[in-house]
């Protein structure tokens, strides 16, 4: 599960830095039996536009 979570915050920063949808892929063996595997999609964030921004940190003198 944590392979997972790690590629699944590398597709949050992809999705943010080239602004569009990220996608966790697996490689799955051929149903048919055939030579090559099969990609499949397990996962996929919202598109970068509605994902929330980090949040600033606390400054005393800014934030009065």
């Amino acid at each position: 599960m944590t392979e997972f979570l790690q590629e699944f915050d590398d597709a949050i920063r992809a999705a943010q830095i080239h602004k569009t949808t990220g996608k966790v892929w697996k490689l799955e063996e051929c149903p048919e039996g055939g030579r090559y595997p099969v990609a499949k999609i397990v996962a996929r964030t919202m598109h970068s536009a509605f994902m929330a921004a980090a949040v600033p940190k606390f400054d005393p003198k800014r934030d009065q």
